[in-house]
């Protein structure tokens, strides 16, 4: 039975770009649905932002939501205006192993775990949580999952073990402190992503929003703050698509950056920075044919290779972000995506200049999902 396109569909924020009432997704569920097609590069002081949800939190309601909070700003469309969208089925993302490469950096220290640490992480390591690194039981994911499991008789992170609150990113990998009903602390790294890997099946799908903008992050971080808003207001309406929505949230601050960025996390990911822009496409920009689009089409890699960085040195400083830099005349080990947080073009290039050496955190081909 062939299904029947929506009747009630509107045009929502112009630029040709559609969404009803009804979720819109495509007859192919092994290729993306592209609604608003790729239009190019942008011009010198724009930049693309993109905005994905994660499937538990992924609706047509919560998209018009974030949509609407967009075009009912004064900033909209002369300072910020939809570029791209499009959804990615799920069996689309399983089949192609999208999300395994898009979190590939982090399900190598999901799997590698302790050993996966770097000198310089264990120090940082000792100086955000005060614990020895030798002696303290820091597990991978999986890891640690098979650890709950033969001691605790579960699979999950959660219960029994309890989360403490207390988690630091070291070189962009989230570590989380568990106690177990032992009492014992555990230190999990990227506990989230074996959940992440799994989310992503037939019936699933995942919305991408591309937004082109004039502003700096400071600047569009007003936007966000109100997109955030108008999802807690419109919760009620959207109970069922939103992660953990029977939770609730007595203190309410986005002022706070913490909270801001645990907030928008429950139900959206967005570029934080040049080279996350870059990340991004690399996974979830494609034409109306389901095909790649080359990177040197995004506005931050033609701002690269226009200054000489061979496409060939981006791709693989994309896939190795973690190396040393020269910082004040002296090596540090640091992430791409963490130095150049929310800069400006200009800036992340500098730091890109500055890397001295990159560390090949990737597992073999025989390890790792990632063909």
């Amino acid at each position: 039975m062939t299904k029947e396109k929506p009747t009630n569909q509107k045009t929502i924020l112009g630029n040709n770009a559609i969404l009803g009432d009804t979720p819109i997704l495509g007859d192919n569920p092994t290729k993306p649905y592209i609604i608003k097609q790729y239009s190019g590069k942008g011009k010198p002081g724009e930049q693309d932002i993109f905005l994905f949800f994660r499937p538990k939190t992924n609706g047509y309601k919560i998209e018009s939501v974030i949509l609407n909070a967009f075009r009912n700003s004064p900033m909209y469309p002369a300072s910020v205006w939809l570029e791209y969208m499009a959804n990615l089925p799920g069996l689309f993302l399983s089949q192609d192993n999208v999300m395994h490469k898009y979190y590939e950096h982090k399900y190598y220290f999901a799997r590698k775990g302790k050993q996966a640490f770097t000198p310089s992480m264990r120090r940082k390591f000792e100086n955000r949580f005060h614990k020895n690194f030798q002696e303290s039981c820091v597990l991978g994911a999986y890891e640690a999952l098979r650890y709950l499991k033969a001691k605790e008789g579960t699979l999950s992170l959660k219960c029994p073990c309890t989360d403490t609150g207390t988690s630091r990113y070291i070189e962009g990998q989230r570590v989380s402190m568990f106690r177990t009903k032992e009492n014992k602390e555990v230190f999990v790294v990227n506990g989230d992503i074996p959940a992440l890997m799994k989310q992503h099946y037939d019936g699933t799908n995942c919305a991408v929003l591309l937004f082109r903008t004039t502003l700096s992050y400071e600047e569009l971080k007003p936007l966000i703050r109100t997109a955030i808003e108008s999802l807690y207001k419109e919760k009620k309406n959207i109970a069922g698509e939103m992660e953990g929505d029977d939770e609730t949230h007595e203190y309410f601050d986005l002022s706070d950056e913490a909270f801001f960025r645990g907030a928008y996390k429950r139900f959206f990911s967005y570029s934080n920075g040049p080279f996350e822009q870059l990340h991004d496409a690399m996974n979830f920009l494609y034409d109306a044919h389901g095909q790649h689009i080359d990177l040197g089409e995004l506005s931050f890699s033609n701002y690269l290779l226009e200054r000489g960085v061979s496409s060939r040195s981006l791709a693989t400083m994309l896939r190795y972000p973690v190396g040393h830099f020269d910082v004040n005349n002296s090596w540090e080990e640091h992430s791409l995506f963490s130095l150049t947080y929310q800069m400006g073009y200009e800036n992340a290039y500098e730091v890109y200049r500055s890397m001295r050496s990159q560390l090949m955190t990737s597992l073999s081909r025989e390890e790792s999902p990632v063909s």
